[in-house]
């Protein structure tokens, strides 16, 4: 429950700086960290998606924050490539492990 005054309004700053963090991680290779943040993310992105999931919302939405969201769309879009291209280094991997016979995995 939120605290009196308090908003539900997602922090726009917060999670263009955590995507940000992102994709420095997964630029950098540090698959480790880009899991650890991986439920944060989530869920701010979630938050975002509730906030802003109907025209009206963004219809009602203050140009500023408009200007936010654009850049977060565009961070968003640089996260999913930077993060694809470890899926697209161990895919192969992930391909042979799927082919290994069941008496093998057993």
């Amino acid at each position: 429950m939120l605290a009196p005054g308090a908003s539900s309004k997602p922090d726009l700053t917060a999670i263009a700086s955590l995507l940000t963090q992102l994709i420095a991680q997964a630029d950098a290779g540090n698959w480790e960290a880009v899991v650890l943040m991986q439920p944060e993310v989530s869920k701010r992105l979630a938050e975002l998606e509730r906030q802003y999931q109907t025209p009206v919302a963004a219809i009602n939405t203050p140009a500023a924050d408009q200007t936010r969201l654009a850049e977060i769309v565009t961070l968003i879009n640089r996260a999913e490539s930077a993060c694809a291209t470890r899926r697209d280094q161990i895919a192969p991997l992930v391909g042979s492990l799927k082919a290994l016979p069941d008496a093998i995995k057993a």
